[in-house]
């Protein structure tokens, strides 16, 4: 047994139907939707290309970030060098002077040792006579004249 379906009205009804129906969910449903997935596409890509964009600036940031990190280790290490260069120079300086007062300082000591000296020199130069008479006089037991 075959079965056989005649076309008739009612089945070009439901086939404008059909057509009507996809036609009216086409404008009520299916572009607004298309609409929206749209808006969310371009707003996923322009969020996308912002993050792009912040990820390249953050980058841009840390790069200049350690360039002057490097700059300010260089500045502070050449700081360091003329500090300790400096300080180098005050010490040959301060050293030079220690060297040169206690230089005056000998030789002004060396002044004044020879200076006693002398004068005891002289003192028992001038005692010299007392003393030879003193000395004879105990030798001898008398007097010297």
């Amino acid at each position: 047994m075959e079965i056989q379906v005649i076309p008739n009205a009612s089945t070009l009804i439901q086939v404008a139907n059909f057509v009507v129906l996809i036609i009216a969910m086409n404008f009520i449903l299916y572009r607004p939707i298309r609409g929206i997935v749209a808006q969310r596409r371009e707003k996923i890509t322009g969020m996308e290309d912002e993050i792009r964009n912040s990820r390249e600036r953050a980058e841009e940031a840390r790069r200049t970030l350690e360039e002057k990190l490097a700059e300010a280790r260089a500045a502070g290490q050449r700081k360091k060098e003329e500090l300790t260069r400096q300080a180098e120079e005050q010490e040959k300086e301060i050293i030079s002077r220690i060297n040169e007062q206690a230089a005056k300082d000998l030789e002004e000591m060396r002044k004044k040792v020879s200076a006693q000296v002398a004068e005891a020199k002289k003192e028992l130069e001038e005692q010299i006579d007392a003393f030879a008479r003193s000395i004879g006089q105990k030798i001898l037991g008398r007097a010297l004249s």
